[in-house]
């Protein structure tokens, strides 16, 4: 396989995980894989999730809501996306008071894909693989600020060329009162080039600025997080959950980096105890719909 065929092959990966944007042209940054979402709670509201994040997946969305989770907890995703691509993520938080450490690893498969020559011979079949392993520490600078941060290893690979490097997330959560208003600011995948074969390109670094709004008399909460993104139109995430007993979640959203469908989202969330489960429905069209399933375990 030449350099042409990797180049390609690349961009053509990079439009699938991009999906359901896929009708956009592909950017030319690598391991887009980081921005694929990985909490089911966060997909159902269209990804808004800086600002709202309070489960264990908040190592990977924003570091500095990991001294929102409550003890020592467990998150696991699975994530059945577009065209055979399946997406796995777990982490771990443990909290004591004012200061948190936690660990993630979201790993991405892409399914057999066919390999061919210069000339288009058919040389066989490949299993393209994404990981990536984030260790990160948060603590709560006062009632109102926490700050986190975290370090990621990251791991490509496409056919016999693969590559790794390291990458830092930073995030900021500003919560003045219990109820009302939130803040947050999230920085990713700040770091290292990742280079295939004699193609190197930039991690997808990416801005996140979020909002929330929990209601004082309505269960009810409202987010938005504006994306941007090394090389892509910017995104904007928008989403409300309604809450029933405490113990059901209803949840809607609107993604503007989704074409297909308009990128509506949909969700919802059970609660007992110390178990949590949520889903979320992405219609996608012609690509086939994604399903998004997250349990969370509080010991």
């Amino acid at each position: 396989m030449n350099k042409t065929h990797i180049k390609c092959m690349a961009l053509a990966l990079a439009a699938l995980l991009a999906a359901p944007s896929a009708c956009k042209a592909a950017g030319t940054t690598a391991a887009v894989f980081l921005n694929v979402g990985v909490s089911a709670k966060a997909e159902g509201m269209g990804g808004a999730g800086a600002a709202v994040v309070d489960d264990a997946s908040a190592v990977t969305i924003n570091p500095a809501a990991m001294v929102a989770v409550d003890g020592r907890q467990v998150s696991v995703m699975h994530n059945e996306y577009l065209l055979d691509i399946n997406q796995e993520y777990a982490a771990y938080v443990s909290n004591w008071g004012k200061r948190a450490i936690g660990g993630s690893i979201v790993y991405l498969d892409y399914g057999e894909q066919a390999e061919y020559d210069a000339l288009d011979n058919y040389l066989g079949s490949f299993r393209p693989v994404d990981y990536a392993l984030t260790a990160a520490y948060a603590a709560q600078h006062d009632e109102s600020i926490s700050w986190g941060v975290g370090l990621k290893y990251i791991k490509v690979k496409i056919s016999d060329f693969s590559d790794s490097g390291f990458a830092i997330d930073a995030g900021i959560k500003y919560k003045p009162a219990p109820k009302g208003w939130t803040f947050a600011a999230v920085l990713r995948n700040l770091g290292d080039s990742i280079k295939l074969d004699e193609n190197e390109d930039e991690l997808p670094v990416t801005l996140v600025v979020g909002a929330a709004y929990e209601f004082d008399q309505y269960p009810l909460v409202a987010a938005f997080d504006h994306f941007m993104i090394n090389g892509e139109d910017p995104e904007y995430h928008l989403g409300l959950q309604y809450t029933i007993n405490d113990m059901i979640a209803l949840r809607t959203g609107y993604n503007s980096g989704y074409d297909i469908d308009d990128g509506f989202t949909f969700g919802v969330g059970l609660k007992y105890e110390d178990f949590g489960f949520d889903y979320a429905f992405i219609p996608s069209g012609e690509f086939g719909d994604a399903h998004r399933f997250s349990l969370n375990l509080k010991f």
